[in-house]
């Protein structure tokens, strides 16, 4: 079975029940909780800055720790390797970096991602994409 790398947006989706999204992410991360969700620095500073602009620093890094504190949720960090990558498919694909570094993350951990950023990410051809909707 093959690991879950969550993007920022459905964890926001899953944090502010206001969302229309939010029932659809919560119910997204408990399917996918068992298969092994992973995160990296990338991921939780994005989480960390939207939630900090909606909820507040306190709220939204309380929520941040949660997540972080989760035991179906691994942190791997971003290697050097990954990052030279992803700076080249950032050029080549015409991707934000921050999008290219989950995307090469993906492509190096042999894992899917749960998004809701599908126009951006289905650049990536060899990129496994599980749609939020």
């Amino acid at each position: 079975m093959r690991n879950i790398i969550v993007d920022s947006n459905i964890w926001i989706f899953s944090v502010i029940s206001e969302y229309p999204e939010h029932p659809l992410a919560v119910t997204k991360l408990e399917n996918f909780s068992r298969r092994g969700i992973i995160t990296n620095i990338i991921i939780i500073s994005e989480t960390y800055h939207k939630l900090s602009a909606l909820l507040g620093c306190e709220k939204a890094r309380f929520r941040v720790n949660k997540i972080l504190d989760s035991e179906f949720v691994q942190f791997s960090p971003l290697s050097e390797e990954t990052m030279r990558k992803a700076l080249s498919l950032s050029c080549e694909k015409r991707l934000r970096i921050n999008d290219a570094l989950i995307a090469q993350h993906c492509l190096d951990m042999k894992a899917s991602v749960l998004t809701d950023n599908i126009r951006d990410f289905k650049k990536i051809r060899s990129l496994r994409i599980i749609g939020l909707r």
